[in-house]
């Protein structure tokens, strides 16, 4: 698309819609390097306003004509302080983007209730989403459609992208779009978070040194987990088991809400495991801490479990 193409584009958008600075740069999100879509909105309307002074002069209708609707419809304070310097105060007050609703002014907003939303949650990497009222989708949808702008992207992809930068700096955590310690996704308008914590994996090995305990907690054959008779209530077929042996400290230092164990194999329960130990990974879900002491805990289950494992 050439600039002449893209600044007539702009000048019908403007004709149609009131629209912020944001909405209006990324219907041309593909065009340009190293810009934010707001730097592209400013860009297309200081053109428009360098078109309309200069029409200014030469049919003074007309130029008003573009530099109000530049002034109105584009919210562009330029625009609006040449017409009042010229004695056109007419001018109608700055209404709400009709694509966004005023969604693209409230990103430290969002990015607010996001931050506040991760205190107590330790990450090194983190990646944003958002769930964005359709409404607002469907405007823009229509802007496109009406217009034939196939250059642009979808507001939640610079919803995510925007608010993301706003958090990850505040926060000093990378942005990681494969693997994240952390995905949280923000309700738009509404602020409302949402936080998908992503597990964390911790390897060790470990010795059986006595006989009848099950590797993994064993629900209760009769009433599966639920407490019977059979069970003495306590929903399970064995008292104790590696895992439950384990996961207490576990817990504890990562602050997760339950843990998942993951043994290389298993052997009998009335057999032992000595030797160097059967490997396995303890996954604990939902973790508040994610770097903790391994020397540290390793000793404190070693000394809890009464010589067991």
């Amino acid at each position: 698309m050439t600039l002449g193409n893209m600044v007539n584009k702009a000048q019908r958008i403007l004709r149609l819609f009131t629209i912020d600075d944001w909405c209006l740069g990324r219907q041309f999100a593909m065009q340009g390097y190293g810009l934010t879509n707001k730097d592209r909105g400013i860009a297309l309307k200081t053109l428009l306003l360098m078109a309309g002074t200069e029409a200014y002069q030469r049919n003074p209708q007309r130029g008003i004509t573009l530099l109000r609707r530049l002034a109105e419809n584009g919210q562009f304070h330029p625009a609006r302080e040449f017409l009042e310097k010229e004695g056109i105060t007419e001018l109608q007050s700055s209404r709400k983007c009709d694509i966004c609703n005023g969604v693209m002014d409230q990103l430290p907003q969002a990015a607010k209730a996001m931050i506040q939303a991760l205190k107590g949650w330790e990450a090194t990497s983190l990646l944003i989403g958002t769930k964005v009222d359709p409404t607002i989708m469907e405007k823009e949808e229509q802007l496109r459609s009406e217009l034939q702008i196939d250059t642009g992207e979808p507001i939640k992809a610079e919803l995510n992208r925007e608010i993301g930068k706003l958090v990850t700096a505040k926060l000093n955590l990378d942005v990681d779009f494969d693997a994240p310690d952390i995905v949280g996704v923000i309700q738009i308008p509404g602020f409302i978070v949402e936080l998908e914590v992503h597990s964390l994996f911790i390897f060790g090995r470990y010795r059986k040194l006595v006989r009848g305990i099950p590797q993994t907690r064993w629900p209760c054959r009769e009433c599966r987990g639920k407490g019977c008779p059979r069970c003495n209530q306590t929903g399970k077929m064995y008292t104790e088991s590696v895992e439950e042996l384990i996961a207490p400290t576990i817990l504890e230092y990562t602050g997760g809400k339950d843990v998942k164990f993951h043994g290389a194999g298993r052997e009998d329960i009335d057999a032992r495991m000595l030797g160097t130990g059967r490997p396995f990974v303890i996954e604990v879900l939902s973790p508040h801490t994610r770097t903790i002491p391994l020397i540290q805990v390793a000793n404190r289950i070693n000394n809890s479990t009464d010589g067991k494992v």
